[in-house]
């Protein structure tokens, strides 16, 4: 029996901690290569493995490497790497139990660890490919033949077939000597890693322009006029770095066979329902996203889908709500019920799913209805609730669930509320527990070194830990804990911050502490300037269990600072906090939050700022309108009361918002508008609900804005002449405003439980 014979393994993710707990299956024939002049092959390391199952191979370079016929697994040596008496029998314990592993030993490329520190992480991380830069590795020989390095491009091959990357400790050399292999072709320069990988670690910004797509387009049609509108739909998408793959009968999609003969992005796979299985096996995205062509999708979908996937990569499925002849589904429940009643070959009407998952199975997608339960049983999924999939009303269905035949000449409306309604009598559904959830006992909490401003009474950077620490009930945090596990770096605008922010984050750090960044801002090097080494910040962050940003225009700011990778956005993490229940709405109510920067602000003057700010409450206090003042600074003070008075208001109401976060959040609620110029005024009224008009004094308020799709809302400090236009504007479309950010909050809300579970789950199985 060969690695063919033995089954693949397909655990979620990368987790390959149960393939040793199955049986062995067979007893592989091994060649091993070494590759580059050195010292012959040591007996010794063969340890116990039979010397008739074990051919030794030598080769000038990988180009020129030949697996003799009959090798079922290859592993690689360098030339002057010298196995233990273990090496050889630890590589074998893992190939003879799966036949889509590769086995990594240790002495990897120390620059790998820059990905993955001590190679630990691989479990739990969907860059885990990018560590195979080095000797010491092995793996099926199916996919080593022809092989030309053992580099990343080679590692995303591997992983976007479905491979598991397993550390293996005890898969030692005798010596740290283990390097790249001779002969390798250069690949570290960075454009022709980002044309071969579309993972976001190497290609952040997606594009048209590169030889590997993002996403792949499998398209199921069943006509030439349902082939017609899918090719119109996906050309119309908004999100350009996709290949097109159309299968189905050759009737149907023919034609398209010499649209492909002159784009290398359009496939045509002729069939029935096994051209699904032939059009994943010529898919080359990182995406796969699947699309009966009967249903339409809007120009946004894939990106909006995307995004999600991004900011969440553990889960691999994305859906989006289906609407159809004005019937909407919104859960994930009805959305599985209406694909049962209404998919072709059990598929769904659309979904985004990685390349990965399908491919780790492939004998399944001989039947594309168990390939895909298959895959939803083993992963988790999110959900996109807006743009909708349509399907029109007159659009030709074919039902698939018994019984609901006789009623399909109602429509697809009713036979998909049949569908649902079925489900919904038949399955118990689980909803989710929103209530927060009860903390572990003190002895179990994970100790988290906190890095940001806290303890000095600044309403933004206390509400964003308080958020955090209602987010991770999981854990305790401590500016400078006595035993730390984790070092985060939290909230606020902390990157390129002068070192301050650096130098707390440096003095903690250790070998021993995992790392975490969670949605923290970055200062604009534009204003700034570069204020500190970023190296530091970016092994930091490349090091990290999990790592993710606050706004767009921080993406855009490591990006100029020289940082290459994405991140996910998700929100500044004050966002999760909540106003207290059944907060009453005072109507008229205007809530005004400045800040004094002593001149460091566009346009330089805080007493423009100051002034602008004492005519709009006059103007509002005359038209009968409630004015609260908040100061969310106790150095804001001072000030607060200074503009009281160039308002001739001394009896304005004034809040002392750093004393209680949940008082403030009551406060913003209670307003039907909130001009801010500190940003957690902002940040909190969007919170809370509640309209806002930022100032931006200085560029992370737009950051904010942007990141909840507010810009219009904003005023820059040397522009204040339009603040009362502005004000005006937003003031009559309030409510509109209001919608808007209960549906950008409410997304974030859910990034960020969905980033914290991310982070806890990658902690405990480090």
């Amino acid at each position: 029996m060969n690695t063919a014979d033995a089954p693949n393994w397909t655990g979620p993710g990368n987790d390959y901690r149960g393939i040793l707990e199955l049986d062995p299956s067979i007893e592989p024939r091994v060649a091993v290569v070494i590759v580059g002049p050195g010292p012959a092959f040591d007996p010794a390391g063969l340890g116990s493995v039979e010397r008739s199952r074990v051919e030794i191979v030598t080769a000038a370079e990988m180009s020129t490497v030949e697996i003799p016929d009959g090798i079922d697994v290859v592993a690689f040596l360098g030339p002057n790497d010298v196995p233990t008496p273990s090496w050889l029998e630890s590589h074998l314990r893992w190939h003879n139990r799966a036949g889509n592993v590769v086995v990594i030993g240790p002495n990897a490329d120390p620059a790998s660890n820059r990905v993955i520190r001590g190679s630990r992480q691989l479990i739990g991380n969907d860059e885990a490919f990018a560590c195979l830069t080095s000797t010491n590795i092995s793996l099926p020989a199916s996919l080593a033949r022809n092989l030309d390095a053992i580099d990343p491009v080679t590692g995303w091959r591997l992983w976007n077939e479905g491979c598991f990357l397993a550390y293996d400790p005890e898969a030692r050399l005798s010596a740290d000597t283990a390097g790249p292999l001779a002969g390798q072709p250069s690949r570290d320069q960075p454009l022709l890693l980002e044309d071969a990988i579309p993972h976001r670690r190497y290609r952040p910004v997606p594009s048209a322009f590169h030889d590997t797509p993002k996403v792949s387009w499998i398209v199921a049609a069943a006509t030439s006029v349902e082939a017609d509108a899918a090719w119109e739909a996906c050309r119309r998408s908004s999100f350009s770095d996709h290949e097109f793959i159309l299968h189905g009968p050759p009737g149907a999609i023919g034609e398209y066979a010499e649209v492909a003969k002159n784009n290398p992005r359009v496939t045509v796979v002729a069939g029935g329902e096994e051209s699904f299985a032939g059009a994943v096996a010529v898919a080359r995205g990182e995406l796969i996203a699947i699309l009966d062509a009967r249903a339409g999708v809007a120009a946004e979908i894939l990106p909006k889908a995307l995004a999600r996937f991004e900011a969440k990569p553990s889960s691999p499925i994305v859906r989006v709500g289906y609407e159809m002849a004005g019937g909407r589904y919104l859960r994930l429940e009805d959305l599985a019920a209406v694909d049962d009643a209404m998919g072709r070959n059990g598929l769904p009407l659309f979904a985004l799913v990685t390349r990965r998952e399908l491919a780790k199975d492939p004998k399944s997608l001989e039947s594309p209805a168990t390939a895909w339960q298959v895959v939803l049983s083993r992963c988790e999924q999110s959900l996109v609730v807006s743009p909708l999939v349509r399907l029109s009303a007159n659009a030709p269905f074919e039902p698939h669930l018994p019984g609901l035949a006789e009623i399909g000449a109602l429509g697809v409306r009713e036979v998909a509320r049949e569908a649902v309604r079925r489900a919904r009598r038949t399955t118990q559904v689980a909803t989710r527990d929103l209530t927060e959830p009860v903390p572990p006992a003190d002895s179990e909490l994970v100790s988290v070194a906190y890095v940001g401003f806290t303890g000095h009474a600044n309403l933004g950077d206390e509400a964003v830990r308080v958020a955090i620490e209602r987010l991770m009930p999981w854990a305790t945090f401590e500016a400078e804990p006595a035993d730390p596990q984790l070092l985060m770096v939290g909230g606020g605008t902390l990157i390129n911050g002068r070192r301050y922010y650096l130098n707390r984050m440096l003095r903690q750090e250790s070998d021993s502490i995992e790392r975490a960044l969670f949605g923290t801002g970055v200062r604009s090097p534009e204003y700034w300037g570069v204020t500190e080494p970023m190296e530091d910040w970016f092994s930091f962050i490349d090091s990290s269990l999990y790592a993710a940003v606050r706004g767009p225009d921080s993406v855009r700011n490591l990006r100029t600072l020289g940082y290459r990778r994405g991140l996910p956005i998700i929100g500044d993490p004050a966002l999760f906090l909540e106003p207290p229940a059944d907060t009453p709405s005072v109507g008229g109510r205007v809530v005004v939050c400045p800040v004094f920067t002593n001149g460091n602000l566009h346009g330089g003057s805080d007493d423009e700022v100051f002034d602008t700010l004492a005519r709009l409450i006059q103007r509002l206090r005359a038209e009968g309108r409630d004015v609260v003042m908040l100061s969310a600074f106790p150095q804001d003070d001072r000030w607060v009361i200074d503009i009281m008075r160039r308002a001739a208001s001394p009896d304005l109401p004034y809040v002392a918002g750093y004393a209680d976060i949940d008082d403030t959040m009551a406060l913003l609620a209670s307003a039907d508008l909130v001009v801010g110029e500190r940003l957690h005024a902002a940040i909190m009224a969007a919170a809370a609900g509640t309209p806002f008009v930022a100032i931006e004094y200085r560029p992370k308020l737009r950051d904010f804005a942007r990141s909840v799709d507010q810009e219009a809302t904003v005023v820059r400090t040397d522009e204040m002449d339009r603040l009362e236009s502005v004000f005006d504007e937003v003031w009559a479309r309030r409510e509109t405003h209001a919608g808007e950010l209960a549906d950008r909050v409410g997304n974030y809300r859910s990034l960020q439980r969905d980033g914290a579970d991310e982070l806890r789950d990658r902690f405990l199985a480090r």
